[in-house]
């Protein structure tokens, strides 16, 4: 990961834009194994805070999962990132990195309903993840809110998805000025919304404080933004070929 300088920003920034003008976001999906039926996993990390898998379904020779950790304390609370990598026959390995730019080694086997898996910072432990979808909500949850990015300008956003309750993650997707966008929540009191400028780039920004009930009824601004630009288009968006760029903090409005 690189942190570019105030000139190098400038140029990002303009080829978002660009991107903005002439592409359409999009993610890499790529699969999970075939025998399993549900794409959505929780497991318990070794100090008790819950970690959420949510596996994309696609071809079973390629791994893609997004993860989050739904913790208020301790060095992963809110930790919430990618993983990318591959599965031969049932055994996993996955190179994982979360917004703060931190990545770790996912590897362990897939089993009848879940994932045995071991973070490779935390070694020694097995993660168990299993199927999360007997816990979670079937109802269908609509949110309009306005929302102001630099690169766009103000609009309304709208979003749709499940709101689990307890300790699993809430992922709702729409769309923000024509670009795909997703919002999840961390409870009801963390709340992350990353925004697909284009097919090679993502605005990513975090909102302590802000749950399901309240946003898009408090004006806030980001305590945290970042620019995310797959600086080699060939490769699947990672460690390796993403460029951070700091961006003035979107605002939610009421």
């Amino acid at each position: 990961m690189i942190i570019q300088s105030a000139m190098s920003r400038l140029f990002v920034l303009g080829a978002a834009v660009f991107l903005l003008a002439g592409c359409s976001g999009s993610g890499a999906s790529t699969a999970a194994p075939a025998a399993l039926e549900s794409s959505s996993f929780s497991a318990l990390l070794p100090d008790g805070s819950p970690m959420s898998l949510n596996v994309e379904s696609g071809q079973p020779s390629f791994f893609d999962a997004d993860f989050w950790v739904l913790s208020q304390a301790g060095a992963d609370a809110f930790e919430g990132g990618s993983c990318y990598g591959d599965v031969s026959g049932q055994t996993v390995q996955a190179a994982c990195v979360d917004e703060t730019g931190a990545n770790f080694q996912l590897t362990g086997q897939a089993v009848q309903g879940g994932y045995d898996l071991t973070r490779s910072d935390i070694p020694g432990s097995t993660l168990q993840f299993r199927s999360s979808d007997v816990i979670q909500a079937t109802t269908l949850t609509t949110i309009q809110f306005p929302y102001q990015i630099d690169i766009a300008g103000s609009y309304r956003a709208t979003v749709k998805g499940v709101i689990n309750d307890g300790n699993v993650a809430s992922e709702l997707k729409g769309t923000f000025a024509l670009m795909p966008t997703t919002v999840v929540f961390y409870g009801q009191s963390f709340t992350t919304i990353t925004v697909d400028i284009s097919e090679f780039a993502h605005l990513y920004a975090e909102f302590p404080g802000i749950g399901p009930k309240t946003l898009g009824k408090v004006k806030m601004a980001a305590t945290r933004a970042m620019l995310y630009v797959n600086s080699k288009p060939g490769m699947p968006p990672g460690p390796d070929s993403e460029v951070i760029v700091d961006m003035s903090p979107p605002i939610l409005w009421q």
